[in-house]
């Protein structure tokens, strides 16, 4: 069902769109609300349990404050990019549609929506944008947002994950970064990282000094949070797995075996309990 001028004056009582505030159409099976980008003046739209797939009719609500779709229709988190420069939004939800199930969406969502005060049912705090921003940079997030399917979409993700779960010692040193007195400075992006560089001592002395035993424990604290990284990485994942489609979850097979063989490891045969 296409949204219609006269349905949006009659719920609103406004004499034209231009005066229109408030919108709310909750659960009126919705496919279409181009209109609401005529709407100069919107700030709140209640839109929930329609059946709407795009954000693209509210890149033109500049004044939009705060936004509700839960229960819809919008799979890709490529959409997002819809509501990137609406300076005024600071609550949205988007819980309940397929998108949302993206492992990475609160982040992605908060990383584009940058006056977000409330996603969902959740507040957002300045951890979680200070996490999100660690875990998808700018040029990824951009990256991302440009790629021309939501597949793409997931691997930029994926690779920002791997990205920042490798130890900088193992990454290779970029442009603009400068090691000074033991540690790397990164002056492209203005952030520090204080990782020591260690290495076998060949200069022939005695016991590892008291710093090198601070670094020591700093590095298995960092090992601890690895494995609670990946922990919670591995319940994401097995909660996505009863909604793929039997084809993803052979390609994802596939995939499993593919980096086992890489690694030197074999996929192991599924065991089937007979009893």
């Amino acid at each position: 069902m296409i949204l219609k001028e006269e349905t949006v004056l009659r719920k609103t009582n406004a004499e034209n769109l231009a005066a229109v505030r408030n919108l709310n159409l909750w659960g009126e099976g919705l496919t279409d609300v181009s209109i609401v980008s005529r709407l100069p003046r919107i700030e709140v739209l209640a839109l929930a349990a329609n059946k709407l797939t795009t954000l693209s009719p509210f890149a033109a609500c500049t004044q939009l404050e705060e936004l509700y779709l839960r229960r819809n229709n919008v799979a890709s988190m490529l959409e997002i990019k819809y509501l990137r420069h609406l300076p005024k939004l600071h609550t949205l939800w988007l819980m309940d549609n397929p998108c949302a199930r993206h492992p990475h969406y609160r982040q992605i969502v908060i990383l584009c929506c940058r006056h977000l005060r409330h996603l969902d049912e959740t507040e957002v705090s300045e951890k979680e944008r200070a996490e999100a921003e660690k875990l998808l940079p700018e040029g990824m997030l951009q990256e991302m947002l440009e790629s021309e399917s939501a597949e793409a979409a997931v691997g930029t993700a994926n690779k920002a994950q791997l990205q920042n779960r490798t130890p900088v010692s193992e990454r290779k040193q970029p442009m603009g970064e400068v090691v000074q007195g033991g540690a790397i400075h990164e002056t492209g992006a203005g952030r520090e990282r204080g990782h020591r560089v260690t290495s076998s001592d060949t200069s022939g002395r005695g016991p590892s000094s008291a710093p090198e035993r601070r670094q020591g424990s700093a590095d298995d604290g960092l090992a601890q949070t690895a494995v609670q990284v990946q922990r919670a990485m591995f319940s994401s994942i097995m909660a996505l797995v009863p909604e793929l489609a039997v084809q993803t979850i052979e390609a994802l097979q596939k995939e499993l075996a593919e980096e086992l063989c890489r690694r030197g490891k074999r996929l192991p045969p599924v065991v089937r309990d007979r009893t």
